[in-house]
C-alpha cells in the first residue's frame, strides 16, 4: 500500500488560496443580498400592481358614474354642454 505524501504549499500559494476562498465568500454574500433585494422588490411590485388594479377599478367606476350623470342631465335638460365652474347648461338645438 502506498503512503500519502504530504507537501506544504508555499506562503504565496496559501495566500492565493485564502484570497480565492475569501472572494468566493464575498460573491456568495453578494448573491444572497441581491436575492433578498429581488424578493423585496418583487413584493413591492406586487403591491404596486394591486394598487394599479384598484385605481383602474375606481377609474371605470367613475366612467360609469359620469355616463349615468350625463344620461340624467340629458333627460332633464336635453342635449347640450355644461360649464362645470358656473353650472350653466347650454342647450344644443
Amino acid at each position: 500500500m502506498e503512503e500519502n505524501v504530504i507537501k506544504k504549499l508555499t506562503d504565496d500559494e496559501i495566500k492565493e488560496l485564502k484570497s480565492i476562498i475569501t472572494q468566493y465568500t464575498e460573491i456568495e454574500l453578494k448573491i444572497g443580498r441581491m436575492t433578498i433585494d429581488k424578493i423585496l422588490l418583487t413584493k413591492q411590485l406586487s403591491s404596486i400592481d394591486d394598487d394599479i388594479n384598484k385605481a383602474k377599478e375606481e377609474y371605470f367606476s367613475m366612467v360609469d358614474k359620469e355616463k349615468s350623470f350625463a344620461r340624467m342631465i340629458t333627460e332633464k335638460y336635453g342635449k347640450g354642454s355644461i360649464d362645470p365652474e358656473t353650472g350653466l347648461f347650454t342647450v344644443i338645438r
